[in-house]
């Protein structure tokens, strides 16, 4: 009886060591592209930045598509002026539950929406990109974006990362700004 009970736990033992190192092997593969393009490549100083985010299923299958009412929940954007990153702004902090005063709740008020995204099927977002990103400074500013494909389930997520694009933000007053 006791040699069962040994062989047995080392089958089960066995199998779930294979199972492991089969299952590391497999690395998840996104099942959408993200694509960034600004609604001005130039602003003044003070001007807000505008990005739309196209998120395309790439694959041969529905997807969810589950996001909220607010983008900002579910990309990261990564900014930088000149080559180097910028500050988050205090209402982004704050978002992710940085930057709260002693005693302050975290309050974020988004709703959920269900959808579904057939192959080759598209949805959009429009963020501005300013609000979340100090971008106050005259610079070349180069923005891309990020998604998860899985939040929430690391072992199965993917960052999808998107094009990189570049803004200028001009001095007030230029009037190279008002052409764009």
């Amino acid at each position: 009886m006791r040699n069962l009970i040994r062989r047995s736990m080392f089958s089960y033992l066995f199998l779930i060591s294979v199972a492991s190192v089969l299952g590391k092997g497999q690395n998840p593969s996104p099942e959408f592209t993200l694509a960034i393009q600004a609604e001005r490549q130039s602003v003044e100083v003070g001007q807000t930045v505008v990005i739309n985010v196209t998120r395309q299923n790439i694959t041969d299958q529905t997807i969810d598509d589950n996001r909220t009412t607010n983008p900002m929940e579910y990309l990261t954007f990564r900014v930088s002026r000149d080559g180097v990153p910028v500050a988050e702004t205090a209402e982004l902090q704050k978002m992710h539950g940085r930057g709260l005063a002693p005693g302050e709740v975290q309050t974020i008020v988004t709703s959920p929406y269900f959808a579904k995204l057939k192959p080759g099927e598209s949805s959009h977002d429009t963020v501005e990109v300013s609000h979340y990103y100090d971008m106050s400074k005259p610079g070349t500013y180069s923005i891309s974006a990020l998604q998860e494909t899985r939040p929430g389930l690391p072992e199965k997520s993917v960052s999808v990362k998107s094009n990189t694009i570049t803004i200028t933000v001009l001095p007030a007053g230029d009037p190279s700004a008002a052409q764009q």
